[in-house]
């Protein structure tokens, strides 16, 4: 008597003792790695030339009830069969501590615990000098608060936000004073959005920027308009140089002077010196020089001073 060939299981292995399919003849089942037999583990050629019992089949291993579904993050497939992998991604803000891939063993079990996904962080914050910070948390989405004292301008971002980069975004603010020059209304904290805030400038000094800037945006983020204005000094301008003149000193701003002289053969007619005022007008006007001519008569020096004009010299 002989028996057809038995068949062989996806994923297994059959071995034959005996005379190949005859009569008597003992087929063995095995499975392959990760992989569980399921049914008779033998079948037996019989007289009726049919196998005894049925076919078995090789179950795969599974890892699904090995695998934490409370982790935050997702998945990227749901199968968790032997030899497959499960991949994880945490949502934005976090970052996942472990390993990202997870692979199901021939034992059922895992190849790695099971990762988490912890919040993002952002580094300590400074406090600017002659200011104050508040800040929330440092966590993802964390806001930082900038203050300055009274007097002091603030000058960068008002309100940092910590990102999913674990960086804050906007930049560290200053506190700066507003040298030679006051603001009103002066406040050492938050201000309302539409605040007004006027700068002037002390006498002796002209405004360079925005005299006027006004808080605008929302309780959570803000900023002012216009630029830092910055109080400069008066500048005279140059007096200019007297025609056969000398002028000493090249800075004509507030306070500052210049010298002028003659050159030899020359006398002076005016001021010698003139100083800048805080008006933007030097204290009086450009001197001139005049020329002298020696006449000899019967033996007399005579010393004759005439005024010339530019064409004369000419």
């Amino acid at each position: 008597v002989k028996c057809k060939f038995p068949g062989r299981p996806r994923n297994g292995y059959i071995s034959l003792s005996g005379s190949t399919y005859y009569y008597g003849a003992t087929a063995r089942y095995t499975c392959a790695t990760g992989y569980t037999l399921q049914g008779p583990n033998t079948r037996v050629c019989q007289q009726n030339e049919r196998w005894s019992n049925a076919l078995p089949i090789c179950q795969s291993k599974y890892s699904r009830s090995r695998l934490n579904p409370g982790i935050p993050g997702s998945t990227q497939d749901s199968r968790f069969d032997y030899g497959r992998s499960v991949v994880f991604t945490c949502q934005t803000g976090y970052r996942l501590s472990g390993q990202a891939i997870l692979r199901c063993g021939s034992t059922g079990k895992w190849s790695h615990a099971a990762p988490s996904c912890q919040i993002v962080t952002c580094p300590t914050i400074q406090t600017p000098l002659n200011g104050a910070v508040s800040v929330s948390t440092r966590s993802y989405q964390g806001v930082a608060s900038f203050s300055c004292e009274s007097g002091y301008v603030i000058e960068g971002s008002p309100n940092r936000t910590c990102q999913a980069s674990a960086q804050w975004s906007g930049t560290q603010p200053i506190c700066i004073p507003p040298t030679h020059g006051s603001i009103q209304p002066v406040s050492s904290g938050k201000v309302a959005n539409g605040t007004v805030a006027r700068f002037s400038c002390q006498t002796g000094y002209n405004i360079q920027g925005s005299s006027n800037r006004t808080c605008t945006g929302n309780a959570a983020v803000g900023s002012w308009t216009g630029t830092q204005p910055l109080c400069q000094p008066v500048n005279c301008g140059d007096p200019g140089t007297p025609i056969n003149g000398i002028k000493e000193g090249v800075i004509h701003t507030l306070n500052s002077k210049v010298q002028f002289k003659c050159q030899p053969g020359y006398m002076l007619t005016g001021p010698t010196e003139l100083t800048c005022r805080s008006s933007g007008e030097w204290n009086g006007s450009k001197p001139s020089c005049s020329g002298t001519f020696v006449y000899t008569v019967y033996g007399l020096i005579l010393h004759v001073t005439v005024k010339l004009i530019a064409s004369t010299y000419q």
